[in-house]
């Protein structure tokens, strides 16, 4: 009767032990998941910023060159 319960016991202990140790493994992995996460988050922010600024040149560009255009060009003969 006392084997019964010692193995009982024991395997109770070794299935808590596992679930221990799956939980720090998903935690190990969900950290490593976020700081991914984070490093692509931050590069495309920064590809965004670029992209915006190009956008941004481009319409400061195009809002000059017209009033290029309506100036009168200086014929010179």
């Amino acid at each position: 009767m006392l084997v019964i319960i010692a193995v009982v016991i024991v395997v109770i202990v070794l299935s808590a032990a596992e679930r221990l140790r799956r939980a720090a493994v998903a935690r190990r992995h969900r950290r490593e998941a976020e700081t991914r996460l984070g490093a692509a988050m931050r590069e495309t922010e920064k590809r965004l910023a670029r992209e915006k600024a190009k956008t941004d040149q481009a319409a400061a560009l195009t809002s000059v060159v017209p009033a290029i255009q309506q100036r009168d060009t200086r014929h010179v003969a």
